[in-house]
């Protein structure tokens, strides 16, 4: 059952949409955040806030300074159950819409402009307004992106209704009017003032990003080219990998069929056998008469006329007689 889970779970990654995938990425993640928690909390904690805030935007500035990817990869990091479920349920409904208007390659690049414009609020009026605990204070979760793209939503189709429990249908610029409004009223009541700033942020980029793409300016070409950059080099790398692995195989398959050698028997019964099929040598090339007298003449010099054979007695008798 679990292989099968499994595979389900691959299959919908490879051929799923964007907005399917960013969301298995966002529950594995918190899935390792989770069993991190259970298993360093206790015993040691202080290893575990510091894995978690490595990936984290800070109000430090030296931290995001030496930490740049952090503007990013926070937006993948949630603790809470119920923060991942609202933050990727509305996600899933908004991404849907987006991805149907615009096209599902616009999805990513959204959310990674929304996370990044948000982790820039976040630092930039933590560092105006100086609101979060004493010490280093954290942003996580993807709540500027998933804002990033319920504003996108309202402002491609803002006449579209969403069936809503206890309020039914509700048109998509409604819906992202109340969302800001309750950001609004929210700020410095509920301790996560700097969260409600991250999510302005996302929702101006959200608005930034449907008006430039209006105007013919599309923010999602650079993300894409970078994500098939990275895509190509680990396709690139595996592929190496592979070639490898099946050379690899491929000389062992080789060497196998070599072994063992055949016996000296075997080899030469099979050369007999085969014999036939052969072309005959070439007969050997007789010398030529004067160079074959030369030679026994010489013979006769140092070695006298005993030294020779009856065959070169014959030759040199019959060279005599026909001159």
């Amino acid at each position: 059952m679990v292989q099968s889970i499994w595979q389900d779970i691959q299959q919908q990654f490879r051929f799923g949409n964007r907005v399917t995938q960013i969301i298995l990425v966002n529950v594995a993640v918190f899935i390792v955040i989770r069993l991190a928690m259970v298993l360093l909390q206790n015993q040691a904690p202080d290893a575990y806030a510091t894995g978690l805030h490595f990936f984290s935007v800070s109000k430090d500035w030296w931290h995001n300074l030496t930490h740049p990817w952090s503007f990013l990869t926070y937006a993948f990091l949630h603790e809470g159950f119920m923060h991942i479920l609202f933050n990727m349920l509305i996600f899933y409904w908004f991404g849907r819409i987006v991805g149907d208007l615009i096209g599902d390659q616009k999805i990513l690049p959204l959310y990674v402009w929304g996370a990044i414009a948000g982790g820039v609020v976040y630092f930039a009026t933590a560092a105006l307004f100086g609101y979060g605990l004493p010490g280093q204070s954290f942003l996580i979760g993807a709540s500027a992106s998933v804002m990033a793209m319920v504003v996108a939503a309202a402002m491609l189709a803002p006449e579209y209704s969403m069936r809503l429990l206890l309020l039914g249908e509700v048109r998509l610029k409604y819906i992202a009017l109340g969302i800001i409004l309750l950001d609004v009223l929210q700020l410095g009541l509920d301790g996560n003032t700097g969260g409600h700033f991250a999510h302005f942020g996302g929702m101006a980029m959200g608005y930034v990003f449907v008006q430039q793409l209006r105007e013919g300016n599309d923010l999602a070409d650079p993300v894409n080219r970078a994500a098939n950059w990275i895509t190509g080099v680990f396709s690139g790398f595996g592929e190496s990998r592979k070639g490898r692995r099946t050379a690899s195989r491929s000389a062992t398959r080789t060497s196998d069929a070599r072994s063992p050698r055949p016996t000296m028997a075997a080899r030469l019964e099979r050369v007999r056998k085969s014999g036939s099929k052969q072309a005959p040598p070439p007969p050997p090339r007789e010398p030529d008469s004067q160079e074959r007298l030369d030679v026994i003449l010489d013979k006769i010099k140092a070695s006298g006329i005993d030294s020779l054979t009856d065959e070169e007695r014959e030759f040199l008798s019959l060279a005599s007689r026909n001159p």
